[in-house]
């Protein structure tokens, strides 16, 4: 079981990182995909290269499998296909903190 600590917001002792009630806020502000920009027209991309390249482009896997943006969406890229890849989940998630 997690050690008492602070909740990250509000203060409060909890044995996570935020208290229910700072949850339960953040979620409700959290943006959703379609203002991300990961709209129907993303989702269908996604289906179709997923189906036509069902492996990772970085490591083979067959497994977990997502579709990311090249150059990302903040820093100007577009949903084009030209600047999507398929990715296993593990590649995606490490694939910030590698560059």
């Amino acid at each position: 079981m997690p050690l008492p600590r602070r909740c990250v917001d509000c203060g409060v002792v909890v044995r996570a990182t935020r208290c229910e009630v700072c949850t339960r806020v953040k979620e409700r502000n959290r943006v959703r995909r379609e203002q991300r920009g990961y709209d129907s027209a993303w989702r269908k991309l996604s289906r179709l290269m997923r189906a036509n390249q069902p492996w990772c482009s970085k490591c083979g896997s067959t497994r977990d499998l997502t579709l990311d943006h090249i150059i990302s969406l903040a820093n100007g890229g577009t949903n084009s296909p030209a600047n999507a890849q398929v990715l296993c989940r593990k590649c995606n998630s490490s694939k910030g903190s590698s560059q």
